[in-house]
């Protein structure tokens, strides 16, 4: 009778070395798992290695030892979760949107699209995104988000425009409105023919809101809050044998809008253009 060519003690299917795990605070976990199984065909690529479902055998190397075979795993996923936050790069600019690209790693793509919440954040939305298979069972789901996480105050920008005006006729120009700055008079008593600067001050304010843009009111009046000091030279009494050319709005008057709704939510960035306009000017 011939010795038998093995013997065989215990199990068939154990775990010959602790797992040497890899847990990364951004990116993939890793893990290598060393297993003795009875069959060469036990694990695969692309399979699960055991006790880790959301991660992935990459590379598998089997030998053959007697009766058995030993299974190197190579492996890598989600350790602990089934979704981990990789990158997050939100902007907060002085006057805008919140905004910037945000990468998930996920078992569950399908959980995001546009006009969703971005992840961990309760107003910023997802306006966009890329989805990539990672593995076979992990994406990488790379998203665009946009919205506010603080308030802001408005951003005011103010230009002060000169405006010519050829008077067609002879003026005399009186009274302390025609000083320079040290108070000395600079103007004439005698009629002339006469080019005035007229300024136009605009004022420009940028801010986010829960309301719509105001596009009722334009045409019209609008005043700033806390307007800016003007110089209104028309704002004094004037003869003209020539008359007045008189303006409608003036004084402080609505020029312009630009708005940008964020998806469908009740949020806007808007800008308000004002400008100080003469009530009337000469011919």
């Amino acid at each position: 009778m011939n010795p038998a060519a093995f013997i065989e003690h215990g199990p068939r299917i154990l775990e010959l070395e602790p797992e040497d795990l890899v847990i990364r605070p951004y990116g993939l976990d890793s893990t290598v798992q060393v297993w003795q199984t009875d069959r060469e065909d036990t694990f695969h690529h692309g399979g699960p290695p055991p006790r880790r479902p959301n991660m992935r055998i990459k590379e598998v190397q089997t030998k053959p030892d007697g009766p058995v075979f030993i299974h190197r795993l190579q492996c890598d996923g989600l350790a602990r979760s089934a979704d981990k936050i990789e990158a997050n790069r939100i902007r907060q600019p002085e006057e805008g949107w919140d905004e910037g690209p945000m990468d998930v790693l996920t078992t569950r793509p399908e959980q995001f699209s546009q006009g969703g919440l971005a992840p961990g954040f309760a107003t910023m939305w997802i306006i966009g995104l890329e989805k990539e298979d990672l593995n076979g069972h992990i994406w990488r789901v790379s998203l665009d988000c946009k919205g506010l996480l603080t308030p802001k105050v408005r951003k005011r920008r103010i230009t002060v425009n000169n405006q010519p005006v050829n008077a067609s006729t002879t003026l005399s120009l009186t009274g302390w409105t025609f000083s320079n700055e040290l108070g000395i008079f600079t103007g004439w008593t005698d009629q002339r023919y006469t080019n005035l600067d007229s300024s136009r001050v605009v004022v420009v304010d940028t801010f986010l809101s829960s309301n719509p843009p105001p596009t009722d009111k334009l045409p019209g009046h609008l005043t700033p809050a806390n307007a800016p000091a003007v110089k209104d030279i028309f704002a004094i009494p004037w003869y003209s044998s020539a008359g007045f050319t008189f303006n409608w709005p003036w004084g402080w008057s609505l020029k312009g809008i630009q708005s940008e709704q964020l998806l469908d939510k009740s949020l806007w960035l808007t800008s308000i253009t004002t400008e100080y306009v003469p009530r009337a000017v000469v011919r």
